[in-house]
């Protein structure tokens, strides 16, 4: 049985300990981690920003050194994919660094090959201390299991998360739900169905009649146009006056929704057998007018295929959206020369 003269004892022991760590960490040179994911299941994850004033506010209450800040706007659910934080690694296993400083655990990995290497290069003392804003972390064995069951937790919550957004676009789609913007000729209603759009889905369905008599896409295009066909901007809900030209209407009559067929991934839904969808023609005509012998061997047709290193003005392609058609603009690369040199800049059209 334990006297007080023994737990006094113990008690010094364990003082004198914690004395001895902290003045052992006294000297030690961290660097301030911040990331933020840009996919959406991370939006709601504190900003960069904040992030490092909180990592700094800890930093100066504790009285530690720290040479530089890293931040990062990259996914951690895949390893080996962020090379700020592969450059911060290296700089520890070289030593011009001793710790980290992150806002929390899953700032560090969402992916256990990432973890993993973070336990083992404490466990050879590479990295001899890591600091948490909003998690406690002692450098010892207890400390290193619970590090470990948050990066657990972190990877199982980003991998549930994915599931639950991948079961919810496979119900949207077995109930027939459209989850892009518009096609032409159709609207989506209230509940995300495809609905006709009054006179332009009349319209619409008159030029895949006229290509299948053998009207060129010019001739095609000048009918849209002398028509008057419009469409309606998700982001104004005004409708305007919409140009064809062959390449737009080349690409809606390539388009399975049109025959009731709709993509998303590697499911395949059938419209008219979801709803009361209406398409404008039939699958036995779209197949013979794009000359496939099979429906799900249209979608290759609407899918654009480049070749690896050909892309350079990459930028946001596909993200920034014209606002009178609500098409994809071009990225593209231009240079200006200075005084201190030439400087490239992207630019859309």
């Amino acid at each position: 049985m334990l006297t007080p003269k023994d737990l006094t004892e113990a008690l010094k022991i364990a003082l004198k300990a914690g004395e001895t760590a902290s003045t052992s960490q006294a000297g030690l040179r961290y660097a301030i981690y911040a990331r933020k994911s840009t996919e959406s299941e991370e939006r709601q994850v504190r900003s960069l920003g904040d992030q490092v004033i909180e990592c700094e506010q800890l930093a100066e209450k504790a009285g530690i050194k720290v040479l530089k800040v890293v931040k990062e706007s990259e996914s951690a659910k895949e390893p080996d994919i962020r090379p700020k934080f592969r450059a911060l690694l290296e700089e520890l296993k070289k030593g011009k660094l001793d710790g980290i400083i992150a806002w929390h655990p899953d700032r560090l990995a969402r992916n256990m090959k990432d973890a993993g290497e973070v336990i083992d290069l404490l466990d050879k003392g590479i990295i001899k201390d890591l600091r948490f804003v909003s998690f406690s972390f002692e450098n010892n064995t207890m400390g290193k299991m619970l590090l470990g069951v948050a990066f657990v937790m972190s990877k199982q919550y980003s991998d549930q998360l994915s599931d639950n957004v991948r079961r919810g676009i496979r119900r949207s789609l077995e109930e027939g739900k459209y989850l892009h913007r518009s096609k032409h000729g159709y609207v989506k209603d209230r509940n995300q169905l495809l609905r006709p759009d009054g006179e332009n889905y009349a319209l619409i369905k008159n030029a895949f009649q006229m290509r299948l008599a053998g009207k060129t896409l010019e001739g095609i295009a000048q009918y849209l146009n002398e028509s008057g066909y419009t469409r309606a901007p998700a982001m104004s809900g005004q409708r305007k006056t919409y140009k064809m030209d062959n390449k737009r209407v080349s690409e809606f009559l390539r388009d399975p929704v049109c025959a009731g067929v709709l993509l998303y991934g590697d499911n395949i839904t059938n419209l008219t057998e979801v709803y009361d969808f209406l398409p404008m023609i039939t699958v036995d005509e779209f197949k013979k007018l794009n000359r496939v012998s099979d429906i799900n061997r249209a979608f290759r047709l609407t899918k654009r295929y480049h070749q690896p290193g050909v892309i350079k003005a990459d930028l946001m392609r596909g993200m920034v959206i014209c606002w009178e058609c609500e098409e994809p603009m071009t990225a593209c690369i231009t240079s200006k020369k200075a005084k201190e040199g030439t400087t490239k800049y992207f630019y859309y059209r």
